[in-house]
């Protein structure tokens, strides 16, 4: 019997994992004949088709500074659910950001509640990588814990999460694990070498992209590297590569889907060292590109890599410990070519098609 499913998400079509987790899931919805709508605060980009999309006519909220926006963002989705909810269906309510969690509940009326955990709060503090400042990791740490005791499904995006969840006061009767899963049809398993090392992400403090730079700096100064993405620690990180004499390090920007996974495929190894990684969907994509990942020990990164056979693991932060990877996995690039098949198989395990029974099972 086909339900309407209703999602609650912040700047839909948006760049980060979040929305395009958001995506997907209702993609499987879609497929599996059900009825999707979204409320969200703003249109950032191409959304799926079938959908419906409930948004504010102007969004005043927009011109607001950082942690005001997001309250104002809140409240406007609130009163869009509020008037949604007096006309349309929806059988189960889907938030994908914890701030949603008080809209959620308070017109929940009776219907079930998803979370869709993709971080907490929790991991980036005692990581020491929280780049959010007290004020706003008090604040989300509220809204994880209300989120976690009300409602009705918790679906994280790694086992660590779900672990997390437990610790932070959710029922475990209540969490399901559905990791970020990737189209592997999308993803060209050739190899046409461009570049040594890569990094893709955002360039923020619990990306621990410093590390990397400092384990570079004493390698062949031919190493060639990219740096893919954007982000607050971006000029620091382009002003320390070019004191510490890294010629061969481009910093790319930010750059689409298709590019990132053509520069994945043309780079011999791809580098994760994250202080804190929910489940690491850059590291994903590159296993799905056939890149081998040399990634940091920490959070859900460890249950996608198999060290010696995908990949490495290091401890988080220790640039000592990346150098010696690198040298290691860089000096053998016959063992390097060959890893490619292994990394490309084990990104089987997250493809896409293995989403629509789990999330039915859960909550449809």
């Amino acid at each position: 019997m086909a339900k309407s499913v209703l999602h609650l998400v912040y700047s839909l079509g948006g760049r980060g994992s979040v929305p395009r987790r958001a995506q997907l899931d209702a993609e499987v919805a879609l497929a599996a004949g059900h009825n999707v709508a979204f409320v969200t605060d703003r249109v950032a980009g191409p959304v799926p088709t079938g959908v419906k999309i409930v948004t504010p006519r102007r969004s005043w909220h927009r011109r607001l500074p950082g942690l005001l926006r997001e309250l104002g963002a809140m409240l406007v989705i609130h009163f869009l659910l509020r008037r949604y909810l007096a006309t349309g269906k929806a059988d189960v309510i889907v938030f994908h950001d914890s701030t949603l969690c008080w809209p959620a509940f308070w017109n929940a009326r009776g219907r079930p509640t998803v979370y869709m955990v993709h971080a907490l709060i929790r991991d980036r503090i005692e990581s020491g990588a929280n780049p959010y400042g007290a004020v706003r990791a008090w604040l989300y740490r509220q809204a994880n814990r209300a989120g976690l005791a009300r409602a009705t499904h918790i679906v994280c995006v790694s086992k660590y999460m779900a672990q997390l969840a437990v610790a932070e006061g959710a029922d475990r009767d209540a969490v399901s694990v559905v990791p970020n899963l990737l189209n592997l049809a999308e993803f060209d398993a050739s190899y046409a070498p461009r570049y040594d090392v890569i990094y893709a992400g955002r360039l923020s403090v619990e990306k621990g992209v410093a590390s990397l730079l400092s384990a570079l700096e004493d390698l062949d100064p031919e190493i060639k590297v990219a740096i893919v993405g954007d982000g607050p620690q971006r000029g620091m990180l382009e002003k320390r590569a070019a004191g510490a004499g890294l010629a061969s390090c481009s910093f790319l920007g930010w750059v689409d889907r298709p590019r990132l996974r053509a520069l994945l495929a043309s780079s011999a190894i791809q580098v994760v060292p994250s202080l804190s990684e929910p489940q690491g969907v850059a590291a994903l994509e590159g296993l799905a590109a056939g890149t081998p990942v040399i990634a940091a020990n920490v959070g859900g990164l460890p249950e996608m890599i198999e060290p010696g056979t995908n990949g490495w693991l290091f401890p988080p932060g220790d640039a000592a410990a990346l150098k010696q990877l690198l040298e290691k996995a860089l000096g053998d690039r016959t063992h390097l070519t060959e890893m490619r098949g292994a990394a490309k198989r084990s990104a089987a395990a997250f493809d896409l098609t293995t989403m629509h029974s789990r999330l039915e099972r859960i909550y449809l």
